[in-house]
């Protein structure tokens, strides 16, 4: 087993990342270090770029049996480039141009791993070029059959960087819950062989505007969905009221988006079954995100957080696991159908 995993982790380059810059830095250099364990590999990725980045965005935005591709947000490549591996389990990788901000890798292989954590780090040379550093720990798994597997899955987390959102009587603010929530569901997505993309995995903005309107912050959001033909879109966001007392789950889609409104009675019935709190249903509204969206697309409201019972309920780790695996569970419940 150790042998066959040896090098088998060099495929997961095109499993794993989007880059987001504040603008299209352009890849100078790639390189690659493996590390093997008693039943996994970590396969540490670096990448130089001419430019500052911002951050680094874990997605997959395509697998097949002997090929995998990554789509890098913010990256610019201006001629095909291709590296040679060992040849094993992966030939090459191939860089390609996929858009005026967009670079696509492209891993000709032979086999598949399962991703079991994926950290990076950011550092800034001396002369402003950046080098990021993306650990993966891989280890072997089945063949993933059905459900999730090749669905490409936008998960926005509600709010961030200048907009806060709605804060708790503890002062918790919302756009930190809805992200520790979408990156558990990334996480979960993942594993079931979806291609996920996040519109945000730190506290930031999305747009890369300064002082961007609402309107053109969500405008972006809509952007990046549009951009990679998601299946769905999957939008995370905490409920407020001047009433402590007032609480509940509901959950939005686009009056005549039949396929939304599908999607959001499969993730609120399984929100439901998983919590003990008031069923507020399902609901149409005229929000940006969900008119402005041409795949199905949904906006949860996971519970008030002017709730101080339910705020509890948010800021616990154990339940944002519970509340992605929820609206994982209605996923799986619409994809089903």
């Amino acid at each position: 087993m150790k042998k066959r995993i040896t090098l088998i982790c060099l495929m997961l380059i095109g499993m794993l990342f989007a880059v987001t810059v504040a603008h299209a830095a352009a890849i100078e250099k790639t390189e690659y270090t493996v590390r093997h364990g008693e039943n996994n590999a970590v396969l540490n990725v670096m990448i130089t770029f001419d430019s500052k980045i911002t951050e680094v965005v874990p997605c997959v935005v395509g697998a097949t049996e002997s090929q995998l591709r990554v789509l890098l947000n913010g990256a610019h490549v201006v001629d095909v480039t291709r590296s040679s591996l060992d040849g094993k389990y992966a030939k090459e990788v191939i860089f390609q141009p996929a858009g005026k901000t967009f670079a696509e890798a492209v891993i000709n292989c032979t086999k598949s791993m399962r991703i079991e954590e994926c950290r990076s780090e950011i550092r800034t040379q001396a002369d402003g070029k950046c080098v990021v550093i993306l650990t993966i720990r891989l280890v072997p798994h089945g063949e993933i059959n059905g459900g999730l597997k090749g669905k490409t899955i936008i998960v926005d987390a509600g709010h961030g960087g200048s907009d806060c959102g709605a804060i708790g009587a503890s002062g918790v603010y919302e756009k930190d819950i809805t992200l520790a929530v979408a990156k558990e569901l990334q996480k979960q997505l993942i594993l079931e062989g979806a291609n996920v993309l996040m519109t945000r995995t730190t506290d930031r903005d999305v747009s890369r505007q300064q002082d961007a309107s609402v309107r053109v912050e969500l405008g972006d959001r809509v952007v990046v969905a549009e951009e990679l033909q998601a299946d769905v879109f999957v939008s995370i966001h905490l409920n407020s009221f001047t009433s402590p007392d007032i609480g509940g789950v509901e959950t939005y889609y686009y009056q005549g988006s039949l396929s939304g409104e599908r999607l959001a009675y499969a993730v609120q019935k399984s929100l439901m079954e998983q919590f003990d709190l008031k069923d507020r249903g399902v609901k149409t509204a005229n929000f940006y995100l969900l008119k402005n969206s041409s795949m199905p697309s949904i906006l949860t409201e996971l519970a008030f957080i002017s709730n101080p019972r339910e705020e509890k309920l948010l800021i616990s780790s154990s339940a944002q696991a519970l509340f992605a695996q929820a609206i994982l569970t209605g996923l799986k419940q619409y994809f089903s159908e």
